[in-house]
């Protein structure tokens, strides 16, 4: 499945409230670089998402998901995976960019 696909996949189960499936990842990696501005991996630990339209939302509306500087942190389980609980925060600093954006056209 390709990373465009994937990730509307993910948003339309996020929209339904379906359960997310836990990911490979290289799966999260190339979502991230494909759709976040800025992304730091720390090998078989974790992943720190930086971006500026996150930092937007927060400064908006105190979103306490995501930190004050447009950053979050997704672990990594044994590795490889993600667990589903993180997609789901992936999935949502997705939407939120995405109804950002929109709103600014």
């Amino acid at each position: 499945m390709s990373t465009k696909k994937l990730i509307e996949d993910l948003i339309r189960r996020y929209e339904r409230d379906e359960k997310l499936p836990e990911l490979r990842v290289e799966q999260v990696i190339n979502i991230i670089s494909k759709e976040f501005e800025e992304y730091d991996y720390k090998a078989g630990s974790h992943i720190v998402i930086i971006d500026s339209r996150i930092k937007r939302y927060y400064e908006l509306y105190k979103d306490n998901d995501f930190a004050p500087d447009g950053t979050f942190t997704i672990p990594v389980k044994s590795g490889q995976f993600i667990s589903r609980f993180y997609i789901k925060d992936l999935v949502k600093a997705l939407k939120l960019i995405r109804e950002l954006e929109d709103k600014s056209e």
